[in-house]
C-alpha cells in the first residue's frame, strides 16, 4: 500500500488557469437539476396574466436551430390584465410584454373583447413556431378578419419567444463565471491544484 499526500485548495486559492477548469468541470452537471422551474412558473404567472388558462409551457435550449418555447392552453380576454401585468412585472423590467399586451388590448377593442383562441402544439420541437391556433371571436359574429386571425396568433407566438427569453436569461445566469464561482465557494468545494475536484 502507498499513500500519497494531496494538496487541497478552495476556490480562490487557485491558479486563473485551474479556476477555469473547476468552473469548467462544474458546468457538467450544473444542470442535473430542475433549475428552470421557477421561470416556467413565472412564466405560466405572465401566461395566466394574460388570459391563457391550463397552460403548459415547454422549451428546448439553448443551441440547436430548433430551441425556443412554446405552450398549449387556451386564451380569451381577461379584464383589467393591463393594469394586473403593471402591478406584477413593471414596465421598466418587462418592456416587451408590455408591449404585447398593448397589441392584444387593439386587437380586442375591434371585436368587442371577444376574441379567443384554442392553442394546441405539433411537431416534437419546443418553438413558437409549433403553435397552433383554433380562432374564434364570442358573439353575434362568430369569426375574426384573417388579418386579425394571423395578428392574434403573431402575439401568442411572440409571447411564447419572449418566455424562451426568459429561460435563457436565467440560463446564462446560472452558467456565468460569477455566479458558478458563488456556487463554488458558498458550497466550500475543494479542489487539487489543476481545478479538479477532490
Amino acid at each position: 500500500m502507498r499513500i500519497k499526500e494531496t494538496t487541497i485548495y478552495t476556490f480562490n486559492e487557485l491558479s486563473d488557469d485551474a479556476k477555469e477548469t473547476a468552473r469548467n468541470e462544474y458546468r457538467k452537471h450544473a444542470f442535473d437539476y430542475e433549475w428552470s422551474e421557477w421561470v416556467i412558473s413565472d412564466a405560466k404567472q405572465i401566461l395566466a396574466i394574460f388570459g391563457v388558462t391550463d397552460a403548459n409551457v415547454y422549451f428546448s435550449g439553448f443551441s440547436s436551430q430548433g430551441d425556443g418555447a412554446c405552450f398549449d392552453g387556451y386564451y380569451s380576454y381577461p379584464k383589467g390584465y393591463v393594469d394586473k401585468l403593471e402591478a406584477e412585472y413593471p414596465r421598466e423590467y418587462w418592456e416587451q410584454f408590455h408591449k404585447l399586451a398593448a397589441r392584444l388590448q387593439t386587437l380586442q377593442r375591434k371585436y368587442f373583447y371577444g376574441a379567443y383562441a384554442s392553442i394546441s402544439l405539433s411537431g416534437r420541437y419546443s418553438h413558437s413556431g409549433t403553435m397552433h391556433f383554433s380562432i374564434g371571436r364570442d358573439g353575434m359574429y362568430a369569426s375574426l378578419s384573417t388579418d386579425d386571425e394571423d395578428k392574434l396568433a403573431q402575439i401568442l407566438r411572440e409571447l411564447a419567444d419572449e418566455i424562451y427569453l426568459m429561460i435563457e436569461r436565467e440560463y446564462n445566469y446560472l452558467n456565468s463565471d460569477e455566479q458558478i464561482k458563488e456556487a463554488l465557494i458558498s458550497n466550500e468545494y475543494e479542489f487539487d491544484v489543476s481545478g479538479h475536484m477532490a
